[in-house]
């Protein structure tokens, strides 16, 4: 359903825009700690007999806090040296590589099965549409979730120097924020949205597959760009937009078409509107 689509999407462009306007990194990295919460949670499931809602938190706090040491071992150093661009773009993409290499090496290329207890499900029908309880449930709280997020971002201390970072870091600083602290949160933030997005697609679906990785690197990346990370809503709006053009690409044109698209709006955003929809600059955040 295209509306289900639409949040999960929406759920990976605000993690990614607020990593990319906060840190100004080209966080590629989302994609492999997207699939790791995933992962983990069944890993905790199969190998340690976790029950489900354990596994789901011990799953996303997996993630956190892998992208956590990533941003303070990898990037922060990074950050501090001047023409730091291209060298954060080639050890985020340095880290993918490895990443995706160390989750096939306990799981392997080949799709892995949720338990049958977890894939259990009822349907619901509302008129000629049929969607799981599942379904609807992971869309709920995806939901509730994104609100939370925007409050935390519009009417909180923390989102206030947010947006300050994210439109001039360095004045920002000046002015007393504490820029590395602010970034490890946003990182931990961005990725819990992330995670969440994945173990949601994971319950809805009932696999976890080595496609997801690059699959949710640039379902956000492309989210984010249409959108604009100028404001809050620019890449939900690009992720609202993404997943219902995918949805119907696949229902009236071609599944194969659905991925095409992708790219396609990408390509399209960058050569005729660059700043994203939101028109302002790429980069800050208001």
């Amino acid at each position: 359903m295209a509306l289900f689509r639409a949040v999960e999407y929406a759920t990976l462009g605000l993690g990614f825009g607020l990593i990319f306007s906060t840190t100004k990194i080209f966080h590629f990295v989302f994609g492999p700690i997207y699939a790791v919460a995933s992962y983990a949670m069944l890993f905790f499931i199969l190998n340690m007999a976790v029950p489900f809602p354990l596994a789901l938190v011990m799953g996303l706090a997996f993630a956190v806090i892998l992208a956590v040491l990533i941003q303070v071992i990898f990037y922060e150093p990074l950050l501090n040296r001047p023409n730091a661009a291209l060298p954060l773009l080639i050890t985020a993409l340095g880290i993918f590589t490895i990443m995706q290499q160390l989750l096939a090496l306990p799981f392997g290329y080949q799709s892995k099965e949720l338990p049958n207890g977890l894939r259990e499900t009822l349907l619901i029908q509302f008129g000629s549409i049929t969607v799981t309880s599942t379904q609807v449930i992971v869309f709920v709280i995806e939901l509730l979730v994104i609100l939370l997020t925007l409050l935390l971002l519009s009417k909180t201390k923390f989102g206030l120097v947010v947006r300050a970072i994210g439109s001039d870091s360095d004045l920002a600083e000046t002015l007393g924020s504490n820029l590395i602290k602010t970034r490890v949160l946003v990182m931990a933030l961005g990725t819990a949205l992330s995670g969440l997005a994945a173990i949601g697609t994971t319950m809805s679906v009932g696999v976890v597959s080595m496609s997801m990785p690059l699959a949710a690197s640039l379902v956000a990346t492309v989210a984010a760009f249409i959108g604009g990370m100028n404001k809050h809503y620019g890449p939900l709006l690009g992720g609202i937009l993404l997943g219902f053009a995918q949805v119907f690409a696949s229902a009236f044109i071609s599944g194969t078409w659905s991925e095409a698209l992708v790219y396609s709006a990408l390509l399209i955003v960058i050569l005729y509107r660059p700043r994203g929809l939101t028109g302002s600059k790429i980069g800050t955040l208001e």
